[in-house]
């Protein structure tokens, strides 16, 4: 056992160190062969692919900038429909105040008026209508 640790591999006679001439020579034509395969049949399907996919990825990139663009379009659309639904809103707002104003002041108005025109109003004192006098204090009317 002692005997075979002590020996050096070179002189083991292993295959893989000590250079074999005609090995190396089987090596190269098996290489040549295997590279001329590779040129011949599987570097062009590669390359065709890749021109594929290449006019695949570069079609989307069109696609997806007139999709971008289309979307901006819609965009400005939407965000131009919501200014004339604000001005719209307010434009009610400000017709619902302006009603809301005049027919405050035509009440406000016609209550003078008819204020003047009677001189004497019932005051709250005076007896109340016969349907008020038939409900409780509770606001029911009695059973």
């Amino acid at each position: 056992m002692i005997a075979l640790l002590q020996t050096p591999i070179a002189s083991s006679g292993s295959f893989l160190i000590t250079p074999n001439v005609g090995l190396m020579v089987w090596t190269i034509v098996v290489f040549l062969i295997s590279l001329f395969i590779l040129r011949k049949w599987v570097f062009p399907l590669i390359g065709e692919t890749l021109d594929k996919r290449a006019k695949s990825i570069d079609g989307d990139i069109d696609a997806a900038t007139s999709l971008r663009e289309e979307a901006d379009k819609v965009l400005d659309e939407y965000r131009e429909r919501l200014k004339e639904a604000r001005t719209q809103s307010e434009e009610i707002i400000q017709r619902a105040r302006q009603t809301a104003e005049s027919t405050s002041t035509r009440r406000a108005s016609a209550a003078r008026s008819c204020s003047r025109r009677r001189p004497s109003a019932p005051s709250a004192t005076s007896t109340p209508p016969p349907s008020a006098r038939l409900t409780t204090s509770a606001g029911r009317s009695p059973s």
